[in-house]
């Protein structure tokens, strides 16, 4: 869907950004394991798969967030 709208896609999990592309080149490589976790969760409404896979884990305390990458 942002395909339709977006030249660009920025990811952003806890406030950071995880990873900046071109809307094609993310969509056909993205790169960051949430990123790839994003596009793993989304629904083919061409199908009637409804199945939905979530990304596994949890948020980090925003308040005391971790250091390094914070979806690890």
């Amino acid at each position: 869907m942002a395909s339709n709208f977006c030249d660009q896609i920025i990811v952003m999990y806890a406030g950071k950004i995880m990873e900046k592309a071109s809307t094609m080149e993310f969509l056909s490589n993205c790169l960051h394991p949430y990123s790839q976790g994003l596009i793993r969760s989304t629904l083919d409404l061409d199908t009637m798969d409804v199945k939905l896979n979530p990304i596994p884990g949890s948020p980090p305390n925003p308040i005391y967030p971790p250091s390094g990458c914070r979806f690890h």
